[in-house]
């Protein structure tokens, strides 16, 4: 949604104003709005979408001067899913996500904060990455959001724990 906000010409003489909505092709989007204060709130305009407002005020009865801004609608960043690990060697996991269409990058992490935003972070544009250095037989986290532009999904957060691999038996003399 979009929400506009205005004042009132030098006069004050205005008594509602028009309000009209078009989209980055100059086509009108839904039906022009009159109101008689001085917000409105565009709803159900598609996310990450360039969108031009014009404001008409409304004096005796005749259409004044237009006054017109332009924003972008906020794009709906989907989350990682579907996040799985896999071991790859002694201290070192694998880990891949699915995620949405409009994502070109992702901030991951691991560690034990409750919030990763306060952690650096590394930055992938692939659905997966590998990190090593991970110790055995302790619960670790691991945090992954989706980028796009200067948009970003919420913090997704996984734990697991590398479970020590089973002792290595040597048969000795079989009688």
């Amino acid at each position: 949604s979009v929400t506009l906000s205005w004042t009132k010409n030098q006069y004050g003489a205005e008594t509602s104003w028009e309000v009209v909505c078009k989209d980055n092709e100059g086509e009108q989007v839904g039906d022009v709005q009159t109101v008689t204060t001085r917000t409105y709130t565009f709803e159900g305009l598609e996310s990450g979408s360039d969108y031009t407002f014009e404001v008409y005020p409304i004096i005796n009865g005749t259409r004044g001067a237009v006054a017109t801004a332009s924003a972008q609608t906020v794009p709906v960043i989907a989350m990682p899913e579907n996040i799985q690990y896999e071991l790859v060697s002694k201290y070192t996991v694998n880990f891949t996500w699915d995620s949405g269409e409009r994502e070109f990058a992702y901030f991951f992490r691991n560690g034990e904060s409750p919030n990763p935003e306060r952690q650096a972070s590394d930055t992938v544009t692939t659905h997966n990455v590998q990190r090593g250095g991970l110790s055995y037989n302790e619960p670790h986290m691991f945090y992954v959001k989706a980028i796009a532009g200067e948009y970003s999904s919420d913090w997704v957060a996984t734990e697991f724990t590398i479970l020590n691999p089973a002792v290595a038996l040597t048969v000795g003399k079989v009688t």
